[in-house]
């Protein structure tokens, strides 16, 4: 039974009609193939936002070509959205919020943008010639566009002649856990492999990657999922549960997300690293970095999660292995505990990248700030912080007594001593003038 069209709002453009609003009082709306004697062509975006809340179905005609972005986002009761025979593309993120649970796709769809959207099951005509399911997967020729985000599966073994997974396949599946790559796969998109959400969502994510040992191109490594590249191999995903990471040293490339939510804490790359993509260690509690060739050395704060987001983006930026600009940014805000007087004196023990002003604004800051500093290192039993400022240099006839009291009132007497015998040995002969 066909619906009243007043519930329907239309625009008239070059002879079509596109309906722009559907204002409500509806239980199933059945979209009118014309207007005024115009064919309706398009539903416009977020034309049911508003009012679409409380329908159930809704049926669009084959006179449709063209469902824009949104088109259909919040119809949250809505059990079916019929798509008949004439629609050609689907807009992203046209069904988000919306209540069905399968979707059907007609043989006159050609074009579905971002279909990872899709928050259904898809099936679709045996005469499509573009689009296919497997009842998991949606695929466009011999590419994986898209899985179904609320198929409760664990694992999944994709389409034997795959030769493409499209970037966000595997967004929002928070069941998958295991994928099976097959020997027919070419490419990836960067971070494809990684499902974890934000690091605060707790999901785990995808946790076993297997690969046909015939594949070319990508290889499973027991501890990382590999690609190999004319100048060596790319890290596409990191899959061991250690804190400590030792990068083998053919690894020449770092792809993006490839440590996303790993429990990763200390990363050590022996070999030589030409790339790091942006975002490769996002919602990583990673604490400390040591690369070797370009030699790099650089702390992240333990207790500062929302600081450590901040740092890791450094990573990647401008095509470097890392860019220290927003490091030293933040060092300039100088606060008095371990975490960043750990940080800035291993920065400039290291010095990578460090121009000559940068540096002595940070002796600057630590010597104005020294007695703090000492403090801030003995309330945390840190020796090593100590030691680095006395290879640095930053103790002086001026403030070295100053230090020595307060590590004595708070009963640090092995630092006490190591700073003493530093002062014996470096300031000793300027203690006392002898000169007449």
């Amino acid at each position: 039974m066909k619906n009243d069209n007043s519930a329907f709002r239309f625009s008239i453009q070059s002879g079509k009609a596109h309906l722009t609003r559907y204002t409500g009082g509806l239980i199933e709306a059945y979209i009118p193939e014309t207007f005024d004697g115009y064919p309706v062509t398009a539903i416009g975006s977020y034309a049911f936002y508003e009012n679409g809340a409380e329908l159930r179905r809704i049926v669009v005609p084959g006179s449709v070509k063209q469902i824009l972005p949104h088109a259909f986002e919040l119809c949250i009761c809505a059990e079916e959205i019929v798509l008949s025979e004439g629609i050609c593309e689907i807009g992203e993120d046209a069904f988000t919020a919306c209540g069905i649970k399968s979707l059907y796709i007609p043989s006159s769809v050609t074009h579905i943008h971002r279909a990872p959207s899709i928050p259904c099951a898809v099936t679709v005509s045996d005469k499509n010639p573009v689009y296919s399911s497997d009842g998991y997967g949606l695929y466009k020729g011999n590419c994986l566009v898209a899985v179904n985000p609320s198929d409760t599966r664990t694992d999944y073994r994709i389409r034997p002649g795959t030769q493409e997974i499209r970037l966000g396949v595997f967004e929002d599946c928070d069941s998958l856990k295991s994928i099976h790559l097959p020997a027919s796969l070419k490419t990836a998109g960067e971070g494809v492999f990684s499902n974890t959400g934000s690091e605060y969502s707790g999901r785990t994510g995808i946790t076993d990657i297997t690969v046909d040992e015939k594949n070319p191109f990508f290889f499973r490594d027991p501890e990382f999922l590999g690609e190999r590249t004319r100048g060596g191999v790319r890290l596409i995903r990191w899959m061991s549960s250690g804190e400590n990471v030792v990068l083998p040293e053919n690894i020449t490339e770092i792809s993006r997300e490839a440590f996303s939510g790993t429990p990763i804490k200390r990363l050590i790359v022996p070999g030589k690293l030409e790339a790091i993509s942006p975002d490769a260690f996002r919602g990583c509690a990673l604490t400390e970095a040591d690369i070797h060739c370009p030699r790099i050395h650089i702390l992240f704060p333990n207790d500062n999660p929302y600081l450590r987001k901040d740092l890791l983006r450094g990573f990647g930026r401008n095509g470097l292995i890392y860019d220290f600009k927003i490091y030293d940014d933040k060092l300039m805000e100088w606060r008095t505990d371990a975490d960043r007087l750990s940080m800035m004196l291993t920065r400039l023990k290291y010095g990578c990248f460090l121009n000559e002003d940068r540096r002595k604004t940070f002796l600057d800051i630590l010597r104005n700030h020294l007695t703090e500093a000492a403090v801030a290192a003995a309330v945390e039993n840190r020796m090593d912080l100590i030691i680095l400022m006395e290879e640095l240099q930053l103790f002086d006839a001026d403030n070295i007594d100053a230090v020595l009291s307060e590590l004595e009132i708070r009963s640090r007497h092995e630092m006490a001593a190591s700073l003493s015998a530093w002062k014996h040995a470096n300031l000793a002969s300027a203690s006392f003038d002898y000169s007449l």
